[in-house]
C-alpha cells in the first residue's frame, strides 16, 4: 500500500503521520515476523517430514509426509494421517509392532537446536520472535502515551497564556459592572448636592 494523487504515477514521499506509520509497521516489525514464522513454520515441516518419511506404519507403509505446505500460511497435517492414524510412521522397522523409534526421534526434535534459527530450538525461536514483538508493542505503546502527555502539557502551557478562562471573565465582568455602579452613585450624590446648593441660594 503506497498514496499516490489520481494523477500521478508515483507515490508520494510522505515523511510522517498515521499513514506512513502504518507503512513504517507494515513494511518492518510485521514484515519481519511473517518472515521469522515463516521461516519457524518450514523448518518444522522440513524436520518433522525428514524423519518421519524415514519411519514405517502398521500397515508397513512408509515416505509419507506428516505435513503439507511449505510455510505459515499453508501448514497441515496430512489429511491421509488425518483419516486413517494407521498410516503415521511411528516405528523404525518395518512390521515391528511396537516399535517407537521413529516416533521418539519425531519427539526430540523440540529439543534440537537449529542454525537456521540461530542455534535455538522450535520453542525458543518461537518465543524469542512473539516476545520482540512483545517488547516493540510496549515500547510504540509507551511511546504514544509520553507523546500524548506532552502534547497535554504544551496544550496546558499554550492556555494559560492565550486561552480564555470563564471563571476570570465573569469576575472581571462583575468587577466591572461594580465599579460602574460606584461611579454612577457617586455621579447621582454630587448632582444632588448640586441641586440642594443651587436650591439654598435661591
Amino acid at each position: 500500500m503506497l498514496v499516490r494523487a489520481a494523477t500521478a504515477g508515483t507515490a508520494l514521499p510522505l515523511t510522517g503521520g498515521s499513514i506512513q506509520g502504518t507503512i513504517d509497521t507494515r513494511d518492518t516489525s510485521l514484515a519481519n515476523l511473517r518472515s521469522d514464522i515463516d521461516s519457524l513454520a518450514a523448518l518444522l515441516i522440513t524436520e518433522v517430514n525428514a524423519v518421519h518419511a524415514a519411519g514405517f506404519s502398521l500397515t508397513g507403509s512408509t515416505g509419507a509426509a506428516f505435513f503439507t505446505g511449505t510455510g505459515a500460511s499453508d501448514i497441515a497435517i496430512n489429511t491421509a494421517l488425518q483419516n486413517d492414524p494407521q498410516l503415521i510412521q511411528t516405528s523404525a522397522l518395518v512390521g515391528a509392532v511396537g516399535n517407537n523409534a521413529t516416533a521418539v526421534a519425531l519427539a526430540q526434535l523440540a529439543d534440537k537446536r537449529h542454525g537456521a534459527l540461530s542455534g535455538q530450538t522450535f520453542s525458543e525461536f518461537y518465543n524469542a520472535t512473539v516476545s520482540t514483538m512483545g517488547q516493540d508493542l510496549a515500547s510504540s505503546t509507551a511511546q504514544v502515551t509520553d507523546q500524548s502527555a506532552v502534547q497535554d502539557m504544551l496544550l496546558r502551557q499554550r492556555d494559560s497564556v492565550s486561552g480564555v478562562s470563564v471563571d476570570e471573565e465573569m469576575t472581571d465582568l462583575v468587577k466591572y459592572q461594580r465599579a460602574f455602579q460606584a461611579s454612577a452613585k457617586f455621579i447621582n450624590t454630587i448632582d444632588q448636592l448640586m441641586e440642594t446648593v443651587i436650591s439654598l441660594k435661591r
